[in-house]
C-alpha cells in the first residue's frame, strides 16, 4: 500500500469519531454576536491655573525735617510721578509728614517747599513695600516763619515774604509798572516790595494793590515798610471786596485807612464811600525817612488798633463797626525819586484781644560762604595755604600756631552802628589744650571781647577739657576770669553769639549745641569799643601731646541781626 493511501485512512477513522463525541455532548448553544460595550467617558480633567501673586505696592511716607532734625508742619510736598491727580500735593501734618499708597513705580521726584525755607527739589529710588524718607530743608535768613509772624496763640492766614519773587494774591505788585519786587540794597539776599513813578510817568498818581482773595474779621496785620522821601502810604484794612447797601445807598469803598506820611502825624480814616469819609482817630508819631519801620493793624471785636515799631499809635471803638474785608497797600508818590518799601506782610486769626508781637531782629548781613566770600571781610596776618572753600559750601580754616601775640588768617569786618546781634555756626573739635575756635568783637588785642569753643584741661578738669570759653580784654588786662562752661566732646558743631546793646555799652555771650538751645555765658558791662567782628582759629601753642595735629575749623554761616 502506498503512502497515500495510509494517510487517507487515518482521515476516515478520525472524523467519525468526532461526530461520535459530538451527539454525546450538551445540546448547542446558539451563538449570537453582541456589540462591545461602550462605557461612561471619563471627563478630561480641566487644569487650575496657578494664582498670580499681588504686587507687594509702592508705600511712601516722608519726613519734612529742618537742619537739626524738627519737623516742619505745613511743608507743601508735590509728587511728580502723579501729574495732576489731586494727591499728587500733600501738606505735612503737625509731624512733619506727608504719606502715600500703591504708587506706580519705584522712582520718586519732590518738590518741597515751606515758609522760611529754600524750596528743595528731590529724587529717590523705593522699593516695593513702605518706604520711609526724610527731606532736610535749609533755612531762608531772610524767610519769614510762621512762628515769626504770629503768636503762639494765633493763626496764621497769610504770610508773604517775596523771598520767592512772588507776590501772592496781589497781582498789582507783579504786573503794573509803578510795582517791584527787587532785592533790599543794602541786604544781600532779601526780596522786598518797591512802589515808585514809573519810568512812563504819567497814569494814576499812586500805585494800589490789594490782597485778593482774604476776608478778614478779627485778626492782626503786620508788616515792614520805609519810605525814602517826603510822600504818605495808606494801609487799607477790612476793605470790602463787594459793594454794600448802607440805608438804600450803594457803598462802593469801605474801609479803615490808616494814613502815614514822613511830614505828618499818623491818622485813621472811616470810609463807606460815598456815605461817609471821616477821620477818626489821630497819632503823635510818624514814620521817619530811609527807616525801617514795623506797623501793626489789628481788629477784635469792635475796636481797631495801630501800633508802630511795638508802640501803641492810635485806637478807635466803632460803634457800628465796617463789614469784614481784605487789606490793601495804597503809596501817593510825590515825584519820581521817592520810593515805598514794603515786606514781610502777614495776616494772624485773633481768638482773644489784641497783644502786640515784637519784629524779629532783621538781618543785616549774612554769608554762608558758599564758594565765595562777601567783599567786607578782610583777612589779617593770612596764610592762603591754609583756608579754602569746600564742596558743600563751608569756610575751611586750618589753624597755624600764633605769630606772635597775632593769630593767622583771621577774618575780620567792620561793626554795625548801634545794637547788633551777630552768630556763627561751625564745626571744630579743639582736643589739644588752648586750641580755639573764637568769634570775636574786637579793637586790637589789648581790647577784645569773644565766645569760643575750645579745650583747656585745667579750667574744665570735670569734662576732660572740653567747653565753651569766654575771653574779655580791656587795655590789655582781663575784665572777668572764670567764664569756662562744660562741653562733651562729641559736641563738635556748635554755635556762637555775641549781643552788643548800646545803651548800656555791654556784650552778652551765648553758646549753643543747636540753632535753638542757646545758653548764656556771661554779660559784661563797660566794654571797650570795638571796630571788627572777627572769626579766629588757634591752636596756641602747638600741641604738645601731638605736634601738627592742628585745629581744623569748617564755618557755615556768619549773620548779623539789627533791631
Amino acid at each position: 500500500m502506498s503512502k497515500l493511501h495510509h494517510r487517507a485512512f487515518g482521515l476516515l477513522v478520525i472524523v467519525p469519531a468526532l461526530f461520535v463525541l459530538a451527539a454525546c455532548g450538551p445540546p448547542a448553544t446558539p451563538i449570537t454576536t453582541e456589540p462591545a460595550p461602550t462605557g461612561t467617558p471619563e471627563p478630561t480633567p480641566t487644569s487650575t491655573p496657578t494664582p498670580t501673586p499681588t504686587p507687594i505696592p509702592y508705600d511712601l511716607t516722608v519726613s519734612i525735617t529742618d537742619a537739626d532734625g524738627n519737623p516742619i508742619a505745613g511743608a507743601e510736598v508735590t509728587l511728580a510721578e502723579l501729574g495732576d491727580d489731586e494727591s499728587a500735593i500733600q501738606t505735612a501734618d503737625n509731624v512733619g509728614q506727608v504719606s502715600w499708597a500703591n504708587l506706580p513705580g519705584e522712582s520718586v521726584s519732590f518738590s518741597v517747599t515751606a515758609q522760611g525755607y529754600f524750596p528743595l527739589e528731590e529724587a529717590a529710588a523705593i522699593e516695593r513695600g513702605p518706604n520711609d524718607l526724610t527731606l532736610t530743608l535749609e533755612r531762608d535768613p531772610f524767610g519769614l516763619l510762621p512762628s515769626q509772624a504770629c503768636r503762639p496763640e494765633e493763626t496764621p492766614l497769610y504770610i508773604e515774604d517775596f523771598q520767592d519773587g512772588e507776590a501772592a494774591g496781589m497781582p498789582d505788585i507783579t504786573f503794573n509798572p509803578a510795582w517791584s519786587i527787587e532785592p533790599q540794597a543794602d541786604s544781600s539776599g532779601n526780596m522786598i516790595v518797591a512802589a515808585r513813578m514809573p519810568e512812563s510817568g504819567g497814569g494814576d498818581p499812586g500805585a494800589f494793590s490789594n490782597l485778593n482773595g482774604y476776608v478778614f474779621e478779627n485778626a492782626v496785620w503786620r508788616t515792614r515798610f520805609m519810605l525814602d522821601g517826603r510822600g504818605e502810604v495808606s494801609f487799607n484794612w477790612r476793605f470790602a471786596p463787594e459793594p454794600y447797601d448802607v440805608d438804600g445807598q450803594e457803598v462802593f469803598d469801605s474801609r479803615y485807612q490808616i494814613i502815614m506820611g514822613t511830614n505828618f502825624n499818623t491818622h485813621m480814616r472811616r470810609l463807606q464811600q460815598p456815605v461817609l469819609n471821616i477821620g477818626v482817630a489821630n497819632g503823635a508819631t510818624h514814620p521817619q525817612v530811609g527807616t525801617w519801620h514795623y506797623l501793626e493793624v489789628a481788629t477784635y471785636e469792635d475796636t481797631t488798633q495801630v501800633w508802630l515799631d511795638g508802640q501803641p499809635v492810635m485806637s478807635y471803638t466803632d460803634p457800628d463797626i465796617v463789614p469784614p474785608g481784605m487789606l490793601g497797600l495804597e503809596y501817593w508818590y510825590p515825584d519820581e525819586v521817592t520810593t515805598a518799601y514794603f515786606d514781610n506782610i502777614s495776616v494772624c486769626q485773633l481768638d482773644a484781644p489784641f497783644v502786640s508781637f515784637p519784629p524779629p531782629e532783621e538781618v543785616a548781613f549774612v554769608d554762608d560762604f558758599n564758594g565765595w566770600m562777601d567783599a567786607g571781610w578782610e583777612w589779617q596776618n593770612e596764610n592762603p595755604e591754609r583756608w579754602s572753600f569746600t564742596e558743600d559750601g563751608w569756610l575751611e580754616i586750618v589753624a597755624d600756631n600764633p605769630m606772635g601775640d597775632e593769630r593767622v588768617n583771621t577774618l575780620v569786618r567792620p561793626v554795625p552802628e548801634g545794637d547788633f546781634t551777630v552768630t556763627a555756626h561751625l564745626t571744630a573739635a579743639p582736643n589739644h589744650n588752648f586750641q580755639q575756635a573764637a568769634l570775636s568783637l574786637l579793637q586790637n588785642r589789648e581790647n577784645y571781647v569773644a565766645v569760643l569753643t575750645g579745650f583747656c584741661r585745667l579750667c574744665l578738669p570735670q569734662t576732660g577739657g572740653y567747653g565753651f570759653f569766654m575771653e574779655a580784654f580791656s587795655g590789655g588786662s582781663p575784665m572777668q576770669g572764670g567764664m569756662f562752661y562744660p562741653r562733651e566732646e562729641t559736641a563738635t558743631d556748635v554755635y556762637l553769639r555775641l549781643v552788643y546793646s548800646a545803651a548800656d555799652n555791654s556784650v552778652t555771650g551765648y553758646y549753643a549745641t543747636g540753632p535753638t538751645d542757646w545758653q548764656e555765658a556771661t554779660v559784661l558791662r563797660n566794654v571797650p569799643p570795638f571796630t571788627h567782628i572777627a572769626l579766629g582759629m588757634s591752636n596756641l601753642p602747638a600741641p604738645e601731646e601731638a605736634p601738627g595735629d592742628d585745629l581744623v575749623t569748617r564755618v557755615d554761616y556768619v549773620i548779623i541781626t539789627q533791631p
